[in-house]
């Protein structure tokens, strides 16, 4: 349920905030945790230590909080009482958060607004919001660091967080998912009471008709903060292109000062001497700050100076070389 208590059933996070171009302003309701989301304008979170309401009490709260929490009074010109009303039976009869959410989702549809999404707690998704926007954070799920598309029915890994379980255990971005101890794939729920144990996933590689191969992959409890981290440093790389030298970033997410402070380490370290450098922002969370930008500014002035008795070192929070910046359909906006 949504209410303005921490003891419902479900939560509203509803943040906006500069620079994110949310649909909610920058408050936080009273007795409701705050955190700073990107895709999401309006979030609702599940304790797991609650039974799950019927989806029609969920449904209804979950309309009338976006009732009264969106950033446009008039909703965008849409009837809502009759999105609720056509909906209503669906989530009366839905009977597992994943209906719930798929039918609070149609209706969020309707609004066409970005930053607007319902997560439950089956998906991944929801505790990587959680620990990266949330001010304590903290979150974790069990998993193997992937992240996966539904096509027709069939699940693909779409990432593959480097340095995560799944990377280490060979999984590639693209390969359709089987199964996973002789299940059918869930975000969460595959892997639950699997923590340090090897548990056998099957891929198809070479196209729906090739047999299935096995790999064995061992879960393992993910902060999502601590993963995004280290996937940036994990990514890291520079390839020789005729001649010159091309460096390569991957960011998943700019919700913390940490992940920003993690990119300027490598391209004033690491990097800093190569000869462009490749921004892969495609898909991951936004929750950039506006500063940011000085990257991508060649008339941000740069300074040397040089510690008694040390070498002399540059301090430039701008890239003065050529810079590609790789976006897709789901770069968030801050990012």
């Amino acid at each position: 349920m949504i209410r303005r208590s921490v003891s419902s059933a479900q939560r509203a996070h509803p943040q906006g905030g500069a620079g994110r171009g949310g649909p909610f302003g920058p408050w936080y309701p009273a007795g409701m945790h705050p955190a700073t989301i990107a895709r999401v304008g309006l979030l609702l979170l599940a304790p797991a230590s609650f039974a799950q309401p019927a989806g029609g009490v969920v449904f209804d709260e979950a309309c009338q909080t976006i009732r009264d929490e969106f950033y446009d009074p008039g909703l965008h010109g849409v009837d809502w009482d009759s999105v609720r009303d056509r909906l209503h039976p669906a989530a009366a009869a839905a009977t597992t958060p994943e209906a719930i959410s798929a039918v609070i989702n149609e209706a969020l549809d309707t609004l066409h607004a970005s930053h607007t999404h319902h997560y439950h707690q089956g998906q991944a998704a929801y505790y990587e919001l959680l620990d990266a926007f949330s001010p304590k954070g903290g979150s974790s799920y069990l998993g193997i660091g992937i992240t996966t598309r539904e096509i027709e029915g069939r699940n693909f890994i779409e990432d593959v967080y480097p340095g995560g379980p799944a990377a280490e255990a060979g999984l590639l971005v693209g390969d359709e998912i089987v199964s996973v101890a002789g299940r059918a794939w869930a975000d969460v729920a595959s892997f639950q009471g699997g923590a340090g144990g090897s548990t056998p996933i099957e891929v198809r590689r070479d196209g729906p008709q090739s047999e299935p191969r096995q790999l064995l992959v061992t879960p393992r409890q993910i902060q999502p903060h601590e993963l995004f981290l280290d996937s940036i440093r994990a990514s890291a790389r520079e390839v020789p292109v005729d001649g010159a030298l091309i460096a390569y970033v991957r960011v998943r997410s700019y919700a913390s000062s940490d992940y920003q402070e993690a990119l300027m380490d490598l391209v004033t370290g690491a990097l800093a001497d190569a000869d462009a450098l490749v921004l892969d922002i495609r898909g991951g969370w936004g929750g950039a700050r506006a500063a940011y930008m000085a990257l991508a500014n060649p008339a941000a002035p740069g300074m040397q100076f040089r510690p008694r008795g040390e070498d002399w070192r540059n301090s430039n929070d701008a890239w003065h070389k050529p810079l590609v910046l790789l976006i897709d359909g789901e770069s968030a906006g801050a990012q």
